[in-house]
């Protein structure tokens, strides 16, 4: 099993396929029927488009806008584990559709979630080595709040390994 965001979504699809760009993850998807892994690729958005490629399929404008705004969460923009084949996948969404614009509208960050980001990075520790240190102890948070702080600490010319720790 995988972990999810929407564990009440997951439970409504019975046929359950994981493509992922991680290797591994935290159990909470069940009767999965195929599993695709590779982390030696730059995002599940890559192996998404190069199996649409691979099929000669091409999905709508506002999915393929929607896949653009996952390569870019999952590259960080472009920053992470990124080659000339996710330059070519970008590059391929655009040219069957896909909306730059809109894409990053996707990804915008609320002015409360962003100020609230930089309050737990204020509190950052430096654990030695240029690595960092951010235990979110204040309330629960979510995952996707640690992942963004994590990706905000790497950002820092100092700093070259961030964790981020909250219940």
């Amino acid at each position: 099993g995988r972990l999810t965001e929407c564990e009440k979504l997951v439970s409504l699809i019975k046929d359950k396929c994981i493509i992922d760009h991680h290797s591994t993850g935290l159990t909470s998807i069940d009767d999965v029927i195929c599993e695709y892994l590779d982390d030696r690729i730059s995002s599940t958005v890559q192996i998404i488009c190069e199996y649409m490629q691979y099929l000669n399929r091409k999905a709508s404008g506002i999915f393929n806008t929607a896949l653009l705004a996952g390569l870019y969460q999952d590259t960080n923009y472009f920053n992470y584990k990124t080659t000339s084949r996710t330059f070519e996948i970008a590059s391929y969404l655009i040219d069957i559709g896909a909306d730059t614009n809109l894409s990053h509208y996707f990804l915008k960050e609320s002015m409360k979630s962003a100020i609230s980001k930089y309050e737990y990075i204020k509190r950052v520790q430096n654990i030695g080595n240029n690595a960092y240190l951010c235990v979110i102890d204040d309330r629960k948070c979510s995952n996707i709040t640690t992942a963004k702080v994590c990706d905000e600490l790497i950002k820092f010319d100092d700093v070259k390994l961030a964790f981020a720790i909250g219940e």
